[in-house]
């Protein structure tokens, strides 16, 4: 295999690379964002759960007390007993559930399995209520035949509120119930109330689906807003650290301008002086606010002429980066002053002249003895 093959394969192998880097880090993006959503699902769900407990108990008791003068008293009462049972331990696993959330460290794989104990202690909650169908007696008072169905619809209706984050838990819990009573009502001949009991099933379903997706866009919704302000919130960190980072180096700049031991002159395309630092001030007897404003040929003895050289207009135009000059220029005490330097430009985008940049040396007194 040739060199060059080699080189191409490496070359193939790292562009797949890259891509492939792409890819995985896009999709452990979209993971971690399922991941914190779930969490806060699983969130509300066990929230709402301590809640729902308390509200099963009262109407646990209102119930024991509507059907007190039932025949099957003796059964009633053991069924109070047993559902009450199932209801405390579901308040229990609530409590189990958020402390472990809060306290322990979380990952998808245990969002998920509270998700699941949830569900299997709510199970047990609804199978508890569903067995309130053995109460039904086709001699009982009709007034006893119609509050089952309608503690078990309130449940159902309850059970949206409070476990709209979780269409697991849900069916765990309605379903068992619903599935008990109504056959419990087939059993007594109470067909017509059992339809209409399946009815309102299918009609809780599709209205607790619809909702749960709402429930979902919000969360989903509320993630990205968290994301967008956490990635605000970085560039505004990255812009103040470049903030302080450009502050830091105007400040060099500006020190090393000021305090560098030769003079510098700094004009525009003109040859307007715009700043001089203190090495320029000093030799010629200025101030920068004298210095800004007039034209450097004015610093020029008599002797030199008016007019910028053919280099000049050549570093303007482009053809060179810097050239050297000598040159006999005056004081503010009008004596002569002989400087060597170098003239360069500072250009823009455009590539056209912002600045011009003259780095000056005092050569008189070599001028003096030559």
């Amino acid at each position: 295999m040739s060199s060059c093959e080699s080189v191409q394969i490496i070359k193939y192998i790292y562009d797949s690379g890259i891509k492939l880097e792409t890819v995985s880090q896009t999709h452990l993006e979209r993971h971690a964002q399922k991941f914190k959503i779930n969490k806060m699902r699983v969130g509300i769900l066990l929230q709402q759960g301590f809640i729902a407990s308390m509200t099963n108990i009262v109407i646990l008791i209102l119930t024991l007390l509507a059907l007190h003068s039932s025949e099957n008293a003796s059964s009633l009462f053991i069924w109070g007993m047993l559902t009450f049972l199932a209801i405390l331990f579901r308040m229990l696993l609530v409590h189990y559930l958020k402390s472990h959330f809060t306290e322990h460290e979380q990952t998808a794989s245990t969002v998920a399995r509270y998700e699941k104990i949830y569900a299997a202690g709510v199970l047990l909650s609804g199978l508890a209520w569903g067995s309130l169908g053995f109460a039904f007696d086709g001699d009982s008072q009709f007034n006893h035949q119609l509050i089952i169905p309608l503690v078990i619809a309130g449940l159902c209706s309850g059970a949206i509120y409070s476990m709209l984050s979780s269409l697991t838990s849900y069916v765990a819990y309605v379903y068992p119930m619903l599935i008990c009573i109504i056959g419990a009502m087939f059993y007594v001949d109470l067909e017509v109330e059992a339809l209409t009991l399946i009815t309102y099933m299918i009609a809780c379903t599709m209205l607790f689906r619809n909702l749960h997706a709402r429930v979902m866009e919000s969360l989903q919704l509320r993630q990205e807003n968290e994301h967008l302000v956490e990635h605000l919130t970085q560039i505004n960190e990255a812009q103040t650290h470049l903030v302080e980072t450009l502050q830091n180096k105007e400040v060099f700049l500006t020190q090393t301008f000021e305090n560098a031991g030769v003079p510098v002159f700094v004009t525009n395309a003109d040859l307007i002086i715009l700043d001089v630092n203190k090495a320029g001030c000093d030799l010629f007897g200025y101030s920068k606010t004298e210095f800004k404003g007039i034209n450097m040929l004015q610093l020029l003895h008599d002797d030199e002429p008016d007019q910028p050289g053919n280099d000049f207009y050549k570093l303007v135009e482009g053809d060179v980066e810097q050239y050297q000059i000598t040159k006999k220029c005056l004081g503010r005490d009008k004596k002569p002053l002989w400087l060597s330097g170098t003239v360069s430009a500072v250009r823009n985008n455009k590539n056209e002249v912002d600045y011009i940049v003259i780095h000056a040396q005092d050569i008189t007194e070599q001028k003096l003895l030559s």
